[in-house]
């Protein structure tokens, strides 16, 4: 009789650490700008650019003055969104609060649920 007992505590402790978890890595926020993102030109041709959970990128619109390619990025708690170059040093773009602001200046990105803004350009999360 003990050992059912101990057996159903058991299982009801194990059950409620099985809820939580899931309840944490559900809910925990994933990084918003992982995924392929696509701008559509003038020309209704279609460009894409690639961020992954590794915090490499590929094809990004990010270059340098010697043709430099981004090979990863980070972003940062405070919004700032960091690439790193092949050769050069980094290039960092501040977050902005609004559409407006990241079309403008190319110094700015926007970034919010399937729209991010980097260099004036829209691009929509595939």
């Amino acid at each position: 009789m003990d050992i059912l007992k101990i057996f159903k505590r058991f299982c009801g402790i194990f059950l409620f650490v099985l809820f939580v978890t899931g309840i944490i890595v559900g809910c925990s926020p994933k990084n918003p700008i992982v995924g392929t993102w696509i701008y559509t030109e003038d020309s209704g041709r279609e460009v894409s650019m690639e961020f992954y959970e590794d915090g490499t990128c590929f094809d990004t619109p990010v270059k340098t003055r010697t043709s430099a390619d981004a090979v990863s990025y980070k972003l940062q708690k405070d919004g700032m969104l960091i690439f790193t170059m092949e050769w050069d040093g980094p290039i960092r773009y501040e977050s902005a609060e609004d559409q407006e602001k990241a079309l403008d200046d190319s110094d700015y990105y926007y970034l919010s649920k399937d729209t991010f803004i980097l260099h004036k350009k829209i691009y929509k999360k595939k």
